[in-house]
């Protein structure tokens, strides 16, 4: 196989295509590799390091992605929290500060429940 040399932009170009190929058809390792050899006349390790790349570059979008959606649904929560404390619905504020909580990454109920299991542990009365 003839080695091609490729520039930078010329990379991006089949990574994005190679995304576009994983993407399209929801290829395999396998799939994708064969595929990947045979349009780019490529050994099989050029092809794994253009599919690592390729999903590298999936991981980042996706992250970014639920980034964007998890700010939209803390700018709801933080809405309907702000409205139901207006109205005087604690029940509803409290249920939306767990679920802020829980969007950033805090479980709450976990945290409580692990101090009570280290508290019982140590013997100290709940």
């Amino acid at each position: 196989m003839t080695k091609l040399k490729r520039n930078s932009v010329e990379y991006q170009v089949t990574v994005d295509e190679s995304i576009e190929y994983i993407l399209t058809n929801m290829s395999s390792w396998n799939q994708y590799v064969s595929w990947a050899r045979e349009k780019y006349s490529v050994g099989t390790q050029r092809a794994n390091k253009l599919w690592l790349d390729a999903w590298e570059a999936i991981s980042v979008d996706k992250a970014e992605e639920r980034g964007i959606k998890r700010e939209v649904y803390l700018q709801d929560l933080e809405r309907i929290k702000t409205t139901a404390e207006e109205e005087g619905d604690r029940a509803t504020a409290v249920k939306c500060i767990a679920l802020q909580a829980k969007l950033e990454g805090l479980d709450i109920q976990k945290i409580e429940m692990k101090t009570e299991v280290l508290l019982t542990k140590w013997g100290v009365a709940l």
